[in-house]
């Protein structure tokens, strides 16, 4: 008996020493989502806890919350903690491109099955808004009336009973996203940008070039908007100041605007010494904290304290991978993101 003792002793031993084996040699994650709590000067980076092959779709945070979507799914951290604490949503597992509060509450979109919202304390997400029989929504938020204003690709509809019945109020043209300030709605299209004053009653043209927009974002009373590129690879490379994409402020809720990634030229299109060919890097994302305005392209992100006269890497990148970002306070996130090929 002692000998059979002594025997279990030594396998339990050895077991123990295979799984601290086993849990050291696994991967910790890592440059995934950073934070920056000193206006950019300082970066750090927060992974460490989700899983290391994670492809990130985009960033939420408002309350001492931060969601990550992903292509399975979402994890989300309390803030509050000096140390992230990542959990995945259990119950959770569809591909999720962004999450969206709307009537107090959270929404998740899915390009397939639209939306799903979150039930609050029950750790679950239910799809929402089926009986539309609306293909290609993308984006849903709250009106200044208090009713809910949902883009599409078929246009814009809004709900006055918490989405049990909606109606049209833009059509023939695709919306991909709605932002709102200072009373004004801002509606991001395939042609240009939109304007609403009433509430998304009635919109119109703010902006008509041709370009679609492939971002809005409102911050510091400005609304600031991303177009996407025109013309061909070989247009873009012979005049990046024509055919590049563009980085646009409005300082007058959204009745004219102008270009502020002027400056930014010659630093996206530069011959790289490594490879001794153009590259063409995109304008992704904006957000303002403070008084410092941060600007992502594929080579990394960029900080201006001038609205755009002036601009400084503070976080440089490479690969295939853009930031998007999120601001909570006086901290600012950034995730990296498939950006394409």
């Amino acid at each position: 008996m002692q000998i059979l003792m002594i025997a279990f002793f030594f396998f339990f031993q050895s077991f123990l020493v295979k799984v601290q084996q086993q849990e050291c040699k696994s991967p910790v994650a890592s440059k995934i989502i950073y934070q920056s709590k000193d206006g950019g000067r300082t970066w750090q980076d927060i992974s460490a806890g989700l899983p290391p092959k994670f492809n990130a779709q985009g960033v939420y945070t408002e309350e001492g919350k931060l969601i990550l979507s992903f292509d399975k799914g979402l994890y989300r951290c309390n803030t509050n903690n000096s140390i992230p604490n990542w959990a995945p949503e259990s119950f959770f597992d569809r591909p999720v491109s962004n999450v969206y509060k709307c009537n107090g509450g959270l929404f998740a979109h899915n390009f397939e099955d639209g939306f799903y919202q979150e039930i609050v304390g029950a750790g679950i997400w239910v799809p929402v808004f089926s009986k539309m029989n609306v293909n290609g929504v993308r984006s849903i938020m709250n009106s200044p009336d208090g009713s809910m204003l949902l883009s599409s690709e078929k246009g814009i509809f809004k709900s006055n009973d918490k989405g049990v019945n909606w109606r049209k109020v833009c059509s023939e043209i695709g919306v991909f996203k709605i932002t709102l300030g200072d009373g004004v709605l801002i509606g991001a299209t395939n042609k240009g940008l939109i304007r609403s004053t009433d509430s998304g009653e009635h919109w119109e043209f703010t902006l008509e070039e041709g370009r679609s927009i492939r971002q809005t974002k409102f911050a510091a009373g400005r609304f600031f908007a991303i177009s996407s590129w025109t013309g061909t690879f070989k247009e873009v490379m012979a005049n990046p100041a024509l055919y590049g994409n563009r980085l646009i402020v409005s300082e007058d809720k959204g009745k004219t605007w102008r270009r502020i990634d002027e400056n930014l030229t010659p630093i996206r299109f530069a011959i790289t010494p490594e490879e001794g060919k153009m590259q063409a890097p995109s304008i992704n994302d904006v957000e303002q904290v403070g008084e410092s305005l941060f600007c992502s392209m594929d080579n990394g992100i960029f900080k201006s304290n001038d609205l755009g006269k002036t601009w400084k890497m503070v976080l440089p990148n490479s690969g295939r991978q853009s930031f998007r970002f999120a601001v909570s306070g006086n901290v600012i996130y950034a995730v990296l993101v498939f950006s394409g090929c």
